[in-house]
């Protein structure tokens, strides 16, 4: 009974991570994302490793047309220490977002905190609002 159960919640817990996964995902070289209104939710990948002090952060966006669902790491399958993973940042575009029909520019910030700003590099991604 105890693996009945066991492989039962692994199968919900599988469903609702695919659940996060039906929105169109890019990656550093996507620069520019076509988002709709029938598919409003995006997925930002970004490759990342924590193990050296830097990370990912949500440097500026329009917080009143995006909403920031979800931020989660995955670790690398390698069995290398100290490889990288990925950062994955779901967003999702609210009603005011394609009301205004304006790009919406997001800004992301891979850094160590306790450093200074000339150490960090960045990467701006445009959305482009369709109907």
């Amino acid at each position: 009974m105890r693996k009945i159960m066991a492989t039962m919640l692994c199968l919900f817990s599988l469903f609702a991570f695919a659940a996060d996964q039906r929105s169109q995902v890019y990656t550093e070289a996507d620069k520019n994302i076509v988002v709709s209104e029938k598919q409003p939710a995006f997925t930002l990948k970004l490759k990342s490793n924590p193990t050296t002090g830097y990370v990912w952060s949500l440097s500026s966006y329009p917080a009143d047309a995006v909403e920031l669902v979800k931020h989660y790491f995955e670790r690398s399958t390698s069995k290398l220490i100290g490889a990288p993973g990925y950062d994955y940042w779901l967003f999702k575009l609210k009603p005011l977002a394609f009301q205004n029909g304006h790009d919406i520019r997001i800004e992301m910030t891979y850094s160590r905190p306790w450093e200074s700003k000339e150490t960090a590099s960045s990467e701006v991604f445009i959305i482009k609002v369709g109907k």
